[in-house]
């Protein structure tokens, strides 16, 4: 955990400033969560490496940890504040969060992260959704973003409804796996 100065203050308030504006014009709402959480919070979703990372106390007889991310908080509070509210429902927040990790240069035990939740909207459309906003975050920032979005499962299953053998079906993954790491097809 480092401080910031006043240099590095401003440039990284501008950076979150734009990202949020982004975001808000895109109808999310910002909200703000605790940054001291009961442990089990973060326990029931977190995988072992996020666990051995948290920073967690016993305080008068209470678990609780600093966040080692939003998520599971964001979802805690819609449980308890948001359930009747129409879906979907967009929610975004920024704010520090905390992971106890092996030091090493650029990476800090405090950092600010900034997301969103898109709730409530199922399938293809709320993908298509939160990826778009992504691309235009970074661009926002000045990141040109290059996504590529592909699952295995869905060429599995397309190539399954076609009258192909197994090796035909084979050969295709294979050359399509060689194309996309820019490989010749023999």
């Amino acid at each position: 955990m480092q401080d910031v100065g006043p240099e590095a203050y401003r440039a990284r308030r501008q950076v979150l400033d734009r990202l949020l504006e982004v975001l808000g014009r895109h109808g999310y709402q910002l909200i703000e969560t605790p940054v001291l959480e009961p442990t089990e919070l973060f326990l029931r979703k977190s995988g072992a490496e996020r666990i051995a990372q948290m920073y967690a106390v016993t305080y008068r007889n209470r678990e609780i940890a600093l966040r080692p991310e939003h998520t599971a908080s964001v979802l805690r509070y819609y449980v308890e504040s948001l359930q009747t509210e129409p879906l979907p429902l967009r929610l975004a927040y920024a704010g520090p969060v905390f992971r106890y990790e092996r030091p090493q240069a650029g990476r800090s035990r405090q950092f600010t992260e900034v997301g969103c939740e898109l709730l409530g909207a199922p399938g293809p459309a709320g993908d298509a959704e939160v990826i778009h906003l992504a691309a235009e975050v970074l661009d926002a920032v000045g990141i040109r973003p290059r996504i590529v979005v592909g699952h295995v499962g869905i060429v599995l299953d397309f190539l399954s409804r076609l009258p192909l053998r197994q090796r035909v079906r084979d050969w295709l993954l294979w050359s399509m796996e060689r194309l996309r790491k820019g490989q010749p097809v023999d």
